[in-house]
């Protein structure tokens, strides 16, 4: 089904017309995977690693530490992501707090020691969307993404077989990426299906 929608910073999202939590992890293939750098603040959000949920994912981590370079199951993350979420802004729709929560993840990158090296080639938003696929790809086996600058302040990503969490935790991450370099977005979504689609982030000077 193809959705479109305007994201602007401050709008709450709402859960109506898109598919619940159930249908997003039932959907999230298990051979996608991510980096273990960003479950640290999931896990943190979550006061540790409850063993009610971790008798839930496929590939607990051993010693319920999370390794910054291992990759784990992207629906193990998901599923842990939403509890966070639902323990951080527990009156938010599932959209909205997945899509607060995710802000955080360019800051996740930066941390590592790839994040700091890429980070400090980059001096503004535009500059930081140029390393953006590099990221990506460093980060996840989920998909692909390309980036494209359409306009002196717009730039359009392009998500491919990415995942069923596009419309709010891809949406996150991008706008993260606005808030980490001083800009506030209004993104204009269109989903192709579950796992793929397009963000335009307009921002002003």
């Amino acid at each position: 089904m193809t959705r479109s929608f305007v994201a602007v910073h401050d709008v709450p999202l709402r859960d109506e017309g898109f598919p619940s939590f159930e249908a997003r992890v039932e959907a999230t293939s298990p051979a996608q995977t991510v980096k273990g750098m960003f479950f640290a603040d999931v896990v943190t959000a979550l006061g540790g690693l409850p063993p009610e949920l971790e008798r839930t994912l496929l590939a607990p981590p051993r010693g319920g530490r999370y390794l910054p370079f291992a990759s784990y199951p992207l629906r193990d993350h998901a599923v842990l992501a939403y509890h966070a979420a639902r323990r951080q802004s527990p009156s938010l729709s599932l959209r909205e707090g997945l899509r607060r929560l995710h802000r955080g993840n360019v800051v996740a990158f930066s941390r590592t020691t790839v994040g700091k090296v890429m980070t400090a080639l980059t001096t503004d938003v535009k500059a930081g969307f140029g390393q953006l696929e590099g990221a990506f790809g460093a980060s996840r086996q989920s998909g692909s993404m390309r980036v494209k600058v359409i306009e002196d302040r717009a730039i359009e990503v392009r998500f491919e077989g990415a995942n069923p969490w596009l419309d709010c935790c891809e949406l996150g991450t991008l706008e993260g990426m606005g808030v980490f370099y001083g800009k506030t977005f209004r993104t204009e979504v269109q989903l192709d299906g579950d796992s793929s689609g397009s963000f335009v982030c307009r921002w002003r000077d």
